[in-house]
């Protein structure tokens, strides 16, 4: 029973550290070919054109009346088709750069990255202490331990669990920094910092939607606080890798406890638990 209370989770969390990064490296790469590739190909000036032909130029048309020489109306058109082109061309860039470097840190902060990092985890870790719990069951251990006057839960889920609470955000905030740090040279690649006035363009779009303003004040009850705190984009990402981690640890917990488990149903309690793990996360 000593083996489970050695730091094996912990263990196993610290060796996911690689297969974490490389899995975040991966998607990283993926989501921000796909994002840079669809803002690159984009282009308004069409959908302009339609809303100046339909909307705009009969305006301007009316305001040089019917008697306007024709060489005076389309020159007007012209400069007004001109002046709405030029500045869609300036503005454009920027909105596709605002989008890009936007989206990307705040889908890795908020979403995928705890949902990835959870859902390996739910492998590793899961299965593992799944296995370690179970074979204690299957092999008698557990009712040692009460005999000796120790709780198993307390003996092997305590401090599991707070390896794991520990461990897991912060692999989850280094995957998920990956990510988003691999934005930068896929947004290069692809053309979207031409002409960017300030090469830091990606790092301050980053900074911004990663740490706003916190607006919380005194005036405001304990919940209302609360709910801002956690919906900070950092913090939002440690409270997800930490709920996350918390709910593969107790089902693998509940699994691996089950009652009459024999060593032959060691194998079956870990796919239990890691399919039951990932299950959990993913609803």
């Amino acid at each position: 029973a000593s083996s489970t209370r050695s730091g094996e989770p912990s263990r196993q969390v610290a060796l996911s550290l690689p297969l974490i990064l490389l899995a975040f490296a991966a998607a990283g790469v993926a989501v921000a070919m796909l994002t840079a590739d669809l803002l690159a190909r984009l282009d308004v000036s069409q959908q302009v054109d339609a809303v100046l032909e339909k909307e705009v130029l009969p305006l301007v048309d009316g305001l040089l009346g019917k008697d306007a020489p024709p060489l005076q109306k389309m020159m007007t058109r012209l400069g007004v088709k001109a002046k709405a082109q030029a500045m869609v061309s300036t503005a454009l860039p920027r909105a596709k750069r605002a989008l890009y470097a936007v989206g990307l840190a705040k889908l890795f902060c908020i979403e995928l990255g705890p949902l990835l990092a959870a859902l390996l985890l739910s492998g590793r870790l899961g299965g593992s202490y799944a296995g370690e719990v179970a074979t204690m069951e299957a092999t008698s251990q557990n009712k040692l331990l009460k005999t000796l006057g120790r709780s198993p839960r307390r003996w092997s889920l305590a401090p599991s669990l707070l390896a794991a609470l520990i461990a897991a955000p912060l692999l989850t905030a280094l995957g998920s920094g990956l990510a988003i740090f691999i934005g930068r040279p896929i947004a290069d690649a692809y053309g979207l910092g031409e002409g960017a006035d300030d090469a830091s363009w990606y790092r301050e779009f980053v900074r911004d939607a990663l740490l706003p303003p916190l607006r919380c004040q005194r005036s405001w009850g304990l919940w209302r606080n609360f709910v801002e705190v956690t919906t900070w984009p950092l913090a939002h990402n440690a409270v997800k890798a930490a709920t996350y981690i918390v709910l593969i640890v107790l089902v693998a917990e509940a699994i691996a406890r089950s009652r009459n488990l024999a060593p032959r149903d060691v194998p079956r309690a870990i796919t239990a638990s890691v399919v039951a793990g990932g299950l959990a996360v993913i609803f």
